[in-house]
């Protein structure tokens, strides 16, 4: 349904683009635009997290000096406090 609004078409809340609000029951989805649900953010945080903790422990194996294995044991307890980089270089 368009209302003119200050001589502008502006849709009703029920429409969204060319769908409407009776095609949510003849089995089309109207996408959200809210993107993910916080189950799927925080899942994703933590494949994330998993990941960049693989690509540090990797370099902490190769570094050879202290000082190298204190920068990344620095990044690594930003992301994850309690990660340990040592048990993983043996």
């Amino acid at each position: 349904m368009l209302t003119l609004l200050g001589g502008i078409a502006k849709s009703s809340p029920l429409d969204c683009g060319n769908l409407t609000a009776n095609h949510r029951f003849q089995g089309v989805r109207l996408r959200s635009t809210m993107g993910r649900i916080e189950g799927q953010r925080e899942l994703a945080r933590k494949r994330k997290r998993r990941e960049q903790l693989k690509k540090f422990r990797a370099k902490f194996a190769k570094a050879k000096t202290q000082t190298e294995k204190d920068l990344i044991t620095e990044k690594v307890f930003r992301i994850s406090p309690f990660a340990v980089l040592e048990a993983a270089a043996k």
